[in-house]
């Protein structure tokens, strides 16, 4: 399905008003308002960085169709030589440079022409994962050089823990203080939580950086109890990059390896949009997974240049408020039609797009990005989903009560409602990590939420260092008073996750004035406070533990 070509409305129709004023828009160059995409509010050179990719990939179109003819066209510097030799001296030293000339020209960037010379491949070792890869979709991928784990600063990255070890892909990274171009990476780490380690020095791990998968940040990685599963996500934008038409990677922890599954497709289902629909790649999303129910989700989000292929830089982004489900190989989920019966998922996974959930395609229920979502078990039959921040640029305002009243979505029905919560409640923001950690007999839930930032007004978002807990089944906010600890600097796009009562920070964007961060940090949620080292426990981990 070719991407829309307008800025849709939620319920799929416009009205004349808002035709006018988006085709008044589409008048103008695109320029998000949206902060994110350069969350440090630089987004000089953008315009121009997309013009410069268009042009060079125009002019490799050109090279391709017409390589050949560039040799011998009326500029060839081979018609330069002067004319002081008679007839045949000069055929045969013409002779003489196109046996010799022409295989090096073969080979020269500045004819447009970077190909494998006849005379030779330049030297070097092959990589097996660039040249002997099966590039195949389903087949696997190999292995390339391990990640590098001292870097400047990482965020924005996908993150997914899974019996113990926390998994890091992708997101942003710098190798020094200030740098502003090439920060997208397909970094691929672990982090073990079954020993102790300083913060000072965390026991990570770099894992080999997978050929396949793509180079994107704020996307989502969910997880089964054996396989990881990349979702969504940005590629650059400096140097601009194109998206690819979209897959589902998926890592296969005990085998260490990466499998495409390609051109995924929907299936109908409860509150969902029509099957047989392609999965669309969206970005600054909020995703959560449920490994005992064999699920995946992301939420809201946007498709834009950057997560779509075909889509113009004169379009503007879409914002989104469809909740993606992704229903894991070997489980089984009655709200999609393709498993009715009881019956399971094959090794593909089943997707449906939930978007008539309740009040979900209703104004009450605005588009957004850059929240975060949390699962809370023992509410309904499935347990419930909680949307937490997010907003865009037009919905901020509308959104800032959006901490006192809460959407929950409830599984086992596919329907989103709004929930009122109690006591003083924090500022809207974007981009906060949020886990949740139950008792374990399920009586209740606290819901952490940490840093992010706001939105507007533009150019002079604030990075928040706050920490937050929302309690379930009361719904009431309390604010943890920090004050006096060695708390780490206000953050914003950080990666968290909860393990033996304490919760892992890593990475997190700190604004312009920071050089560089360790990104690694540890708050004790049965505390209440930072401290400098992760405690791993024994005994096993019966909390639920995101």
């Amino acid at each position: 399905m070719s991407p829309p070509s307008q800025c849709a409305h939620p319920n799929g129709s416009t009205t004349a008003s808002e035709d006018a004023d988006h085709m008044s828009r589409l008048q103008q160059p695109r320029r998000s308002k949206f902060i994110e995409m350069d969350v440090d509010g630089d987004n000089n050179g953008y315009e121009e960085d997309i013009a410069a990719l268009l042009h060079r990939h125009t002019l490799e179109s050109r090279s391709r169709s017409s390589s050949y003819q560039s040799e011998f066209d009326g500029d060839s510097p081979i018609k330069s030589i002067a004319p002081v030799f008679s007839l045949h001296p000069r055929l045969y030293l013409l002779t003489l440079l196109l046996f010799i000339g022409l295989p090096l020209l073969y080979d020269t960037r500045w004819l447009n022409m970077p190909k494998t010379s006849i005379i030779g491949a330049r030297a070097g070792p092959i990589r097996s994962s660039d040249s002997m890869t099966d590039h195949r979709p389903g087949h696997m991928r190999q292995k390339r050089a391990d990640t590098v784990t001292d870097v400047c600063n990482r965020w924005a990255g996908q993150s997914a823990l899974v019996n113990g070890t926390i998994y890091l892909y992708g997101g942003h990274s710098t190798q020094e203080p200030g740098q502003r171009s090439g920060t997208w990476s397909n970094d691929f780490l672990s982090i073990d939580l079954s020993k102790s380690w300083k913060i000072a020095d965390p026991s990570v791990q770099g894992l080999p950086q997978p050929s396949g998968p793509p180079a994107v940040a704020n996307g989502y990685l969910w997880n089964s109890y054996d396989s990881l599963y990349l979702y969504g996500g940005i590629v650059s934008d400096s140097p601009p990059a194109q998206p690819d038409p979209y897959s589902l990677w998926e890592y296969q922890i005990k085998a260490e390896r990466w499998v495409e599954h390609s051109n995924p497709r929907t299936s109908g289902g409860n509150n969902s949009e029509d099957g047989n629909q392609p999965v669309l790649q969206a970005g600054e999303g909020a995703g959560i997974s449920i490994p005992e129910l064999g699920r995946g989700y992301y939420f809201g989000g946007h498709y834009d240049a950057f997560t779509t292929p075909g889509w113009s830089t004169w379009t503007n982004r879409t914002y989104l408020k469809a909740l993606l489900e992704f229903t894991y190989p070997g489980h089984s989920n009655d709200g999609v039609e393709a498993l009715a019966g009881g019956e399971t998922a094959g090794s593909d996974g089943v997707w449906r797009n939930v978007t008539r959930g309740g009040i979900q395609d209703t104004a009450r229920f605005p588009n957004r990005a850059d929240g975060s979502l949390v699962y809370v078990p023992g509410y309904g039959e499935q347990g419930m989903l909680l949307s937490i921040g997010g907003g865009t640029a037009e919905s901020f305002d509308v959104l800032k009560s959006q901490m006192n009243i809460i959407d929950v979505y409830d599984i086992a029905t596919s329907t989103w409602y709004k929930q009122a919560t109690d006591g003083e409640y924090p500022d809207l923001r974007v981009n906060p990590c949020a886990v949740a950690a139950s008792a374990p007999d399920g009586s209740s839930t606290n819901i952490y939420v940490y840093g992010g930032q706001n939105l507007i007004p533009y150019g002079q978002q604030i990075q928040y260092d706050d920490m937050w807990i929302l309690s379930i089944p009361s719904f009431k906010w309390i604010e943890v008073n920090t004050s006096g600890q060695s708390a780490p600097p206000a953050r914003v796009g950080a990666s968290c996750s909860i393990w033996d009562g304490q919760i892992v920070v890593v990475g997190g964007y700190t604004g312009p004035d920071l050089s560089c961060d360790n990104g690694f940090y540890v708050f004790s949620a049965t505390e209440l406070k930072w401290q400098n080292e992760f405690t791993a426990l024994d005994g096993g981990n019966t909390q639920n533990q995101q």
